[in-house]
């Protein structure tokens, strides 16, 4: 009885040490009613045991594992619909602003020799959009900024006025999604985007873009799905309320939706005669193959990734299962 009374107390001991270290990493996020009951076996009771400090220190030496492994194990749509709509950036992102006059810019400095963002000021328009640091510019209310420099882009801008669709590609980003943020004139303007849940997967689907309205510039096209709008991600969300938070947004609306066209984006500038060359034409199409190719290999690698993550997370559960039913023969 001694010796075991003296193991009692190493354990309360240890426990008491995992439960300070376990309530100083979640007591921002969890509660103790939160903390999941470990029963054990009346036999600690015939040996005159406390058996509630006994489940305090199982239970404060496997909740931190257990909660790890229950944070890695997520569905699919709810790594991309919840954690990539809030954290990861598409490859492709569009923002439109509104220039009311040729004096006021939009917020952003660029590189001197390429066509990529140096520099966001505060407060400008560009601050509450989707661009960062180091987007290249593709165009510009679709005039290509590949072969132009930032001089020549300044006067661009600064030659605008009302509404600019600015594209842009962030390298390393998801080519799975794209990401397009809208202005609103007016609490009251209609976007254009006809929302419905489809019938066969539940997804919520771009119907339709209605012609005159703000996204039809945009990257959003009609059959896309809708990741989430303000950050909100709308994998709950019936169309209805999903057009609500459309509607009662006062001024801007950030769209993440993932596509299901492996074209990718293909922005052309089109002659100021309505026509283009014979060899223009064959050279846009070779980009725009070329970018189709390039574009497919990034969804299979994309794919694959995917693949490997679920693998690994089947991996860690079942060692973690191991474990845990090695620990509960043990006691």
């Amino acid at each position: 009885m001694t010796d075991h009374h003296h193991s009692s107390s190493h354990f309360e001991e240890a426990s008491a040490v995992n439960a300070e270290t376990f309530s100083d990493t979640f007591s921002n996020t969890h509660t103790e009613d939160d903390l999941p009951v470990i029963e054990l076996s009346s036999e600690y009771s015939a040996n005159g045991e406390d058996i509630q400090k006994v489940q305090e220190g199982v239970q404060a030496q496997l909740c931190p594992t257990a909660i790890a492994v229950a944070e890695l194990v997520t569905t699919a749509r709810d790594i991309e619909s919840g954690w990539l709509a809030r954290s990861a950036r598409a490859e492709f992102i569009s923002a439109t602003f509104v220039k009311p006059d040729a004096s006021t810019g939009l917020g952003f400095n660029l590189c001197k020799k390429k066509p990529r963002i140096a520099s966001i000021r505060d407060g400008g328009q560009a601050s509450s959009s989707p661009l960062r640091v180091g987007d290249r510019l593709i165009s510009i209310n679709k005039k290509l900024c590949s072969s132009m420099g930032s001089a020549s882009i300044r006067k661009l801008v600064q030659s605008l006025t009302g509404p600019i669709e600015i594209v842009v590609h962030n390298k390393g980003g998801s080519p799975v999604f794209v990401e397009s943020m809208v202005t609103k004139s007016h609490k009251q303007e209609r976007c254009g985007l006809v929302l419905t849940r489809s019938g066969h997967d539940g997804k919520l689907l771009v119907s339709s873009i209605c012609e005159g309205h703000v996204f039809v510039n945009s990257l959003i096209n009609q059959g896309d799905e809708i990741v989430s709008i303000n950050r909100i991600t709308c994998h709950h969300l019936s169309a209805v309320e999903a057009a609500n938070i459309i509607k009662e947004t006062p001024t801007h609306v950030t769209v993440i939706a993932r596509t299901l066209r492996e074209t990718g984006v293909v922005v052309a500038e089109l002659p100021s005669t309505g026509r283009e060359s014979r060899s223009a034409a064959n050279h846009r199409s070779r980009s725009a193959a070329n970018h189709s190719s390039n574009r497919a290999a990034a969804l299979r690698q994309a794919r694959c990734r995917a693949f490997r993550h679920n693998v690994y997370i089947l991996l860690v559960v079942g060692l973690f299962a191991i474990i845990l039913f090695y620990t509960f023969l043990c006691v």
